[in-house]
């Protein structure tokens, strides 16, 4: 069965139209939790660090927050 393009573009419309009216996470965060929320750090930052054993990926987090 086919998709016409006219049902795909007016359910688009309407989840475009759902999505705007939601509020943003942001909103949602109190003040303290703004302030926690500063920088983020991908484990793949230490992929060499993984991947030659010398960091073991549970250890991650702590690691993160140390250095």
């Amino acid at each position: 069965m086919k998709y016409p393009r006219r049902i795909f573009l007016q359910n688009l419309a309407a989840l475009g139209a759902a999505g705007a009216s939601l509020p943003t996470v942001s909103g949602r965060l109190s003040a303290a939790e703004k302030s926690a929320v500063k920088i983020s750090l991908a484990e793949w930052s230490l992929n060499k660090a993984l991947f030659g054993k010398r960091l073991d990926h549970l250890d991650f987090p702590k690691t993160a927050r140390r250095d």
